[in-house]
């Protein structure tokens, strides 16, 4: 589990084609679900997404292994591992599977039954 300064940023994308394909959905299950101590959700555009569907970029800004910052000041602390890109985020249950599995995102049980 993370400690409580380390954070998340999502970036959901927002383009003409995302909307069109369910991405307000996607946006407004991140911000239901995700904690907001923990995560920060962004609306954005994100160029070149590949694939269909809505598209999230996650981003760490915590520590890496050795307890250096990953914000950017210290370059190599970050790891490329930290940060990914998920395509067709289309249902709650894929926005709950990225917190939970990839995120390591404690998701409250009573939060998932009532999306």
């Amino acid at each position: 589990m993370h400690s409580k300064k380390d954070k998340w940023i999502v970036y959901v994308c927002q383009s003409k084609q995302s909307l069109q394909l369910g991405a307000g959905a996607t946006l407004g299950a991140f911000v239901g679900l995700a904690p907001q101590n923990d995560v920060t959700i962004c609306p954005a555009i994100l160029s070149k997404t590949k694939g269909k569907g809505p598209s999230v970029r996650c981003i760490y800004q915590g520590k890496d292994d050795n307890g250096d910052a990953s914000d950017g000041e210290n370059e190599g602390a970050f790891k490329s591992s930290k940060s990914f890109e998920v395509n067709n985020v289309d249902s709650v249950e894929k926005v709950y599977v990225i917190l939970t599995k990839y995120m390591n995102i404690k998701v409250s049980f009573l939060k998932w039954i009532f999306l």
